[in-house]
C-alpha cells in the first residue's frame, strides 16, 4: 500500500514538473519578440549584419531579428510606402542621405530616454561628428554603428613614376595643382591625354567638400538659409569645376568615357580618388594597385566629408525597448570589434583606435581616417528638405562642371529657390 502511494506521488510529481517546464517553455516561446529590420547595403555588408544578428540573438534569446535587404531598390520610397501602408519595420537602416527624409516626419522614436538608462552606451565614446548627424532639434533619433571619412586615396606607383613623393599632410591646393600637372599626361604618345590627377563627379560630396575648404557652406549654422551665394561658397565651387575646365588636371565626364571615378582609379588612369574605408575590399582585390591614403589638400582651411551608417527605431514599433537594444548593441564593444575586423571604421573611439588601426595594410596610413574625425562633416547637410533641395541643385551643378555656367551664376540662381524650400518644409 505504501509503495503504491509512493509510486502515485512520484508519477504525479513528475507529470506536474513536466507540465510546469512545458508551460514555461511555451510561455517563453510566446514571449519571444520578432523585430523586422530593413537595410539597404551590399552583399558583403549584409553578410556581416546577418552574423551580428545571430550574435545579438545569442545575447538576447528573447529577441529574433528578421533582416530584409532592399539593396538595389528605391530604399527611401520603399520605406515611406511601408510606413504609409501601415506595415513599417521596427528598425530601419539609414545613412547621411537617408536620415533627413525621415527625421522631420514624426515617424522616428527619440532615443534619449533609453540611452540615459543604458550604462553601456556611453555616447561620449562615440566620435562627436558622427553623433551630430542623428541629433535633430536637440534629440537623438538614431544609433550610428560605422562611419568613414573620405580622404584621398592615391596611386603610389603613378606618383613614383612622376618623380613625386607622398604629399605632406598639410599640402595646399597650390601643391595639388603643381602635382596634378605632373601627373596629367599623354602616356602612349598619341597626342591625347590618357592619365589625370583625378576624375570628375557630380556627387554632392565632391563639390561640397571644396566649398567647405574655402570656408563656405550650403546653409547657415541654424540651417534656415541657403548660403551658396556667399563669396566663399562660390569660390570653392568654382575651384572644383576649374580642376576640369581651367587647370585640366581632372578628367572630364567625356574623357572618362562612361567610367566611374573608382573605375578610373582601379584602371590606373587617375592618381587620386576620394575614397572611404568601404572601398578597401575592391582595392585590395586588385594586386596590381599599390595605394595608400592621405588628407586632402588645404585651401583656406582643412575640411573633409564623411559618411555614416546606422539604424533608427520607428515610433510605430510594438517593441521599443527591444528595438533600441538591437540598435545600441551594434554600437557597443562586441559588435564594434566585428566591424573593425572587416575593415570598417567603428563609431566607438576606443575600438577604432585599438582594432581598426591594428588591421593589416593597405592602406599603410589608415590613421588618416581617424584623424579626420576632428574636422569631418557629413557629406549631406542634415536638413529635412534635402531630397527636394538636391533635386534643385544637382542639375545646376552639372552645368558648372561642364563649364557652361559659372559657379556665381548658378549659386545666385539656386539660392532663392532653396530658401523657399526651407520655408515650406515637407
Amino acid at each position: 500500500m505504501f509503495k503504491r502511494k509512493w509510486l502515485v506521488w512520484l508519477v504525479s510529481t513528475f507529470l506536474l514538473a513536466t507540465m510546469v517546464l512545458f508551460l514555461g517553455f511555451v510561455g517563453n516561446a510566446a514571449e519571444r519578440v520578432t523585430l523586422q529590420v530593413i537595410v539597404c547595403i551590399d552583399a558583403e555588408r549584409f553578410a556581416c549584419d546577418e552574423q551580428l544578428a545571430r550574435m545579438f540573438e545569442s545575447a538576447y534569446p528573447n529577441v529574433k531579428i528578421e533582416l530584409t535587404n532592399a539593396f538595389g531598390e528605391a530604399y527611401e520610397s520603399k520605406l515611406l510606402v511601408m510606413i504609409a501602408g501601415g506595415a513599417p519595420p521596427d528598425v530601419a537602416w539609414w545613412n547621411d542621405g537617408v536620415f533627413p527624409a525621415f527625421v522631420g516626419r514624426d515617424v522616428l522614436l527619440a532615443l534619449e530616454p533609453y540611452i540615459q538608462k543604458d550604462n553601456e552606451m556611453r555616447t561620449e565614446d562615440i566620435f562627436p561628428s558622427v553623433l551630430d548627424i542623428v541629433t535633430y532639434k536637440g534629440k537623438i533619433y538614431g544609433v550610428p554603428y560605422t562611419w568613414g571619412a573620405i580622404p584621398f586615396a592615391y596611386n603610389k606607383k603613378m606618383l613614383t613614376e612622376a618623380g613625386l613623393a607622398r604629399p605632406d599632410p598639410f599640402w595646399t591646393i597650390d601643391d595639388f595643382l603643381e602635382i596634378g600637372k605632373k601627373l596629367t599626361k599623354d602616356t602612349d604618345g598619341d597626342g591625347t591625354v590618357d592619365q589625370w590627377a583625378i576624375g570628375s563627379n557630380n556627387w554632392v560630396a565632391r563639390w561640397y567638400e571644396w566649398i567647405l575648404r574655402f570656408e563656405g557652406d550650403i546653409f547657415n549654422e541654424s540651417l534656415t538659409e541657403c548660403t551658396l551665394n556667399t563669396p566663399e561658397a562660390i569660390e570653392g565651387l568654382q575651384f572644383w569645376a576649374d580642376l576640369t575646365n581651367k587647370y585640366r588636371i581632372a578628367a572630364s565626364v567625356a574623357e572618362m568615357g562612361g567610367s566611374g571615378e573608382w573605375q578610373m582609379f582601379l584602371s590606373q588612369r587617375v592618381a587620386f580618388y576620394g575614397s572611404g574605408p568601404w572601398d578597401r575590399p575592391w582595392m585590395v582585390s586588385n594586386p596590381d594597385l599599390d595605394w595608400d591614403v592621405l588628407h586632402p589638400p588645404i585651401a583656406k582651411k582643412r575640411a573633409i566629408v564623411s559618411a555614416t551608417d546606422g539604424n533608427f527605431v520607428l515610433k510605430s514599433t510594438e517593441y521599443p525597448q527591444e528595438a533600441y537594444e538591437y540598435c545600441s548593441w551594434l554600437a557597443k564593444k562586441e559588435a564594434q570589434e566585428v566591424y573593425a575586423e572587416t575593415g570598417r571604421v567603428p563609431v566607438r573611439k576606443l575600438v577604432a583606435y585599438d582594432l581598426f588601426l591594428a588591421t593589416p595594410p593597405p592602406p599603410a596610413h589608415r590613421e588618416v581616417f581617424l584623424e579626420a574625425s576632428e574636422f569631418a562633416r557629413s557629406f549631406v547637410p542634415q536638413v529635412v528638405q534635402w531630397k527636394e533641395i538636391s533635386e534643385t541643385i544637382l542639375p545646376e551643378m552639372d552645368r558648372v562642371l561642364l563649364g557652361v555656367a559659372t559657379a556665381k551664376e548658378v549659386c545666385e540662381l539656386v539660392t532663392p529657390k532653396i530658401d523657399e524650400l526651407l520655408k515650406k518644409g515637407f
